[in-house]
């Protein structure tokens, strides 16, 4: 997982939401009862008003993938009441407050503790589909909103915290598990919900599917066409590896299964006399993916209209699809996971286990520590966010970098390259500084230095598979926005360059300098320190032949497969990311007989590496060592100075940090030695 926050916090029992926080004292909004009359009004309260309500304080809001609601359940009795909990926690004072409720009464905040308030929504049973939504405004200039849907039904009153399709999803579900529908009958509920969302724009149909004519060819029945998405720009890409069932009308049988092509277009060809009246359903799923309500369900539709065909004939059905409702966020979604899979297949020589991707995932109650997008046991969850897209960020269907980014995940368990503690992660933090909440009492500690180095080199490798296979079908994948450059933009708020990895922390800890290192061999050597340039298929075999679960772990292999010139070239990227030694220089004045390098220190909570100074022939080999040295200034002394030859030779500074597990050696780049 990519995120920049995470939260833990015990909220069984309640709608959570989680603002960020205070000492004593929090500045929330104050709303009195609301009349159902004046549900559509906003309600804005300054923070002076605030502060009258309340002890002194100030209120924060986190800017990272903590910002939710969150429901114990999705289901609420007939005039039952929802309470609301506001978490906090330090990070953004909050400028403003507001919300709007349609269809929800909303109480004053009740104060419970010093880092929590609640407030309670009332249903007005006027209102077959309430909606509630908060809108917090920090110093930062940051907008962090969020929404309770709700959908209220013979059952009771269904809620969702990412859309009303969800709800929906929600109360057909319960229709299921009541055994009022069969499993076969929910699927079929929401496809049939999905397909009212439907509509096909002609205007925006390529002029592939415009020119198709009907053509006759005797005996042969062929029902052929073009699918698009139009994305959250209004541009339409084509709906590529997608599955597709031909259904006749008539018999309400399945006539045909096939897959769309790189260009969208599908054809299903089939030996028959009779007439037919055919239509179409579509999955967001490929070969060896699927993507699937929170509950299971499937996420199909069915084409806009039927077509009668004569036997031997062709059918014609195009469809378009946008982004305004969860199916056709859910088939975006699967086209960044299809493309990921499509790269692990081609890489491997043979498809990955399947993968089921769960949308939209906001559920923070059951793990609130996996908040946002996470990776489990073949399955990846994907939350709904949109709040930070002002900002010039994508919505979470639209961010490819994360969708891809987690299937990152399961490529790496399954090549076996994954030994993740997981928890909290800033992309360009050293996360042996990292503090983070391990239970629900608020105990806090650090990782150890094993836990930091796996979750670093789990989390940095997942966002290189990301870039790499959008890299590779970056030709197939024009005019997406966000998708086949060399950045990683996260919903989140996360950025980070991968040619231009500044700011990062400079160590084997940090997953930002991971990417950097291992970006670096892979991509063309198009930078100062970036010599090295693996290539796709090389780079795949060479990760996955090492079975490296840590940096160090990959350099050890590195230095056993690869020659002494190669291992100089990944001292030099490691030297720029501050892993290896780097800076080394000598006297001009022979006399000397000194040497200067620089390193930096794993953590201020860790020990300084230790290095060892070795001098090496042109040929490569070893003519002797100056061991257990910290970077600066050092002597060489005698006997070591009369072994080094006159003319040149080599030196390399090897470091190790002996901190447990010790890591290293990792050696720098050569430095051309004068005598």
């Amino acid at each position: 997982m990519v995120n920049l926050r995470k939260l833990c916090c015990s909220m069984v029992g309640s709608l959570v939401l989680i603002l960020g926080s205070a000492g004593v004292g929090v500045r929330v909004f104050a709303a009195e009862e609301e009349p159902a009359e004046a549900t559509e009004a906003t309600a804005e309260t300054s923070v002076q008003e605030e502060a009258e309500l309340f002890e002194s304080g100030c209120a924060y809001a986190d800017s990272g993938d903590e910002f939710f609601f969150s429901a114990s359940k999705t289901r609420y009795e007939m005039g039952e009441k929802i309470v609301v909990a506001i978490h906090t926690d330090p990070s953004d004072e909050i400028i403003s407050v507001e919300h709007t409720a349609r269809g929800f009464r909303v109480s004053k905040p009740k104060y419970i503790a010093e880092d929590q308030f609640e407030i309670t929504l009332t249903h007005d049973l006027d209102y077959i589909e309430p909606q509630f939504t908060l809108t917090v405004k920090t110093e930062s200039g940051d907008i962090q909103m969020c929404h309770l849907y709700g959908l209220y039904t013979e059952c009771g009153l269904f809620v969702s915290t990412a859309s009303l399709d969800s709800a929906w999803d929600a109360y057909y579900y319960n229709l299921y598990e009541a055994g009022i529908y069969t499993w076969e009958e929910y699927n079929e509920a929401l496809c049939k919900m999905y397909s009212q969302n439907i509509e096909t724009n002609d205007a925006l149909l390529p002029a592939l599917q415009q020119n198709q004519t009907a053509s006759v060819s005797s005996g042969i029945t062929t029902v052929t066409g073009v699918l698009t998405w139009i994305d959250d720009s209004e541009v339409e890409h084509p709906l590529q590896y997608t599955k597709v069932e031909i259904r006749d009308a008539y018999t309400e049988s399945l006539y045909g299964t096939t897959y769309t092509d790189v260009n969208g277009a599908y054809s299903f060809k089939r030996s028959d006399t009779a007439s037919r009246n055919f239509y179409i359903k579509i999955y967001a799923a490929g070969e060896n993916t699927a993507v699937k309500t929170v509950n299971g369900g499937d996420y199909a539709f069915i084409s806009p209209s039927n077509k009668t065909t004569a036997g031997g004939g062709t059918c014609i059905i195009n469809a378009a699809v946008n982004m305004d409702d969860d199916i056709g966020q859910a088939l975006q979604i699967s086209q960044a996971v299809i493309t990921a899979d499509r790269y692990a297949t081609a890489m491997n020589g043979s498809a990955l286990s399947k993968v089921t991707v769960k949308y939209p995932d906001n559920d923070l109650v059951k793990e609130p520590e996996k908040a946002g997008c996470w990776y489990e046991n073949n399955a990846l969850f994907i939350c709904k966010r949109n709040d930070k897209v002002y900002l010039g960020f994508p919505a979470s269907h639209a961010c490819w970098d994360a969708i891809m980014h987690e299937y990152g995940h399961h490529i790496a368990n399954k090549l076996g390259i994954d030994d993740s503690p997981g928890g909290t992660h800033f992309i360009d933090e050293n996360l042996l500084e990292r503090v983070y909440t391990i239970n629900d009492n608020d105990e806090q500690r650090y990782y150890t230095k094993s836990e930091a180095i796996r979750l670093a080199w789990n989390e940095g490798i997942a966002s290189v598979f990301s870039g790499m296979a959008q890299a590779y079908f970056a030709t197939s994948l024009q005019n997406i926005r966000t998708v086949g450059d060399t950045a990683y933009l996260s919903y989140n708020g996360t950025k980070l360059d991968y040619e231009a990895t500044t700011g990062v922390a400079m160590s084997e800890a940090c997953e930002g300098a991971v990417i950097g290192v291992l970006w670096d061999l892979y991509d063309p050597a198009n930078e100062s320190h970036d010599t090295l340039a693996f290539g796709h298929k090389f780079f795949w075999d060479f990760l996955k032949g090492s079975k490296a679960k840590t940096l160090s772990a990959f350099a050890q292999y590195f230095y056993s497969k690869r020659s002494q010139d190669e291992g100089s070239h990944l001292g030099k990227i490691l030297g720029y990311y501050g892993i290896a030694a780097f800076g080394i220089s000598a006297p001009t004045i022979e006399t000397s007989h000194r040497i200067y390098w620089m390193s930096k220190n794993l953590s201020s909570r860790s020990s300084p590496d230790v290095c060892d100074v070795v001098f090496y022939d042109l040929s490569g080999k070893e003519i002797g060592r100056v061991t257990n040295q910290t970077a600066g200034w050092i002597s060489i002394l005698p006997p070591l100075w009369e072994k080094i030859p006159i003319g040149k030779s080599y030196v390399q500074i090897v470091s190790y940090q002996n901190d447990s597990p010790k890591t290293g050696p990792y050696y720098s780049e050569r430095y051309v030695y004068s005598r």
